[in-house]
């Protein structure tokens, strides 16, 4: 019979410029000298939300939340050490929702301030934050969000909620995302369809439209 420490396995390979390593980050972070990275991207497992393995080493498979900050809190604590002092970390992450057979509640945590403050505990500074909307149909669809389903708003909108939104903890990470849509935009790969144009003189016209519903699509300003 497999055992789960069979499982795992840890690889190295390595280039011009480049080192990869397999296998769990809370061990593998120690082999990577003091001060030596000046940027680091990843996103964590939002606490119990994913269970990404069996493996007790998932980050996923914590009991509670207090138990999962307690492991994060090692990766947070040597992604500080290996870092350059002025240097990035950026982390994508979430909010939370709870559930009736969980909490005993339906609502939402705040899991994003959790990360940020678990960070700045560790001695990072947060100087930047990027919030990436969602879709709350798209979400409904891949996470059966009660809360977002138009069968709730019929039957009780109080029970209605907006789509959790994405977090990134730096503004570098949004220029970078930002230059990637607007070249795609350059290239003609997105098109943007403007379906009204108005003067600045015309904002109220533009207001009264929008309100009416007479407008479609993108409407811009021309100034």
């Amino acid at each position: 019979m497999t055992s789960l420490s069979d499982l795992y396995t840890i690889d190295e390979e390595s280039g011009a410029m480049w080192r990869l390593l397999l296998g769990d980050s809370c061990e593998r972070l120690a082999e990577l000298p003091d001060e030596s990275v000046d940027l680091s991207v990843y996103s964590p497992p939002f606490a119990s939300l994913f269970t990404y393995s069996p493996s007790p080493r998932d980050l996923g498979n914590s009991a509670s939340r207090t138990e999962f900050f307690e492991h994060y809190g090692y990766i947070i604590r040597e992604n500080y050490r290996v870092t350059k002092p002025g240097r990035i970390c950026a982390v994508h992450c979430q909010q939370l929702t709870t559930t009736m057979s969980s909490n005993g509640v339906i609502g939402v945590t705040d899991f994003r301030g959790e990360i940020i403050r678990a960070y700045v505990d560790a001695g990072w500074i947060l100087h930047g934050e990027v919030t990436i909307d969602k879709d709350p149909q798209a979400q409904a669809i891949r996470t059966k969000a009660q809360a977002l389903m138009f069968v709730t708003k019929n039957r009780d909108s109080s029970m209605t909620r907006p789509a959790l939104a994405d977090y990134i903890a730096d503004p570098a990470e949004k220029a970078e995302l930002a230059g990637e849509i607007f070249g795609h935009v350059a290239a003609g790969r997105i098109k943007i369809e403007i379906n009204q144009r108005y003067e600045l003189k015309d904002a109220v016209q533009a207001h009264r439209d929008l309100e009416s519903r007479k407008t479609t699509g993108s409407s811009i300003f021309v100034i």
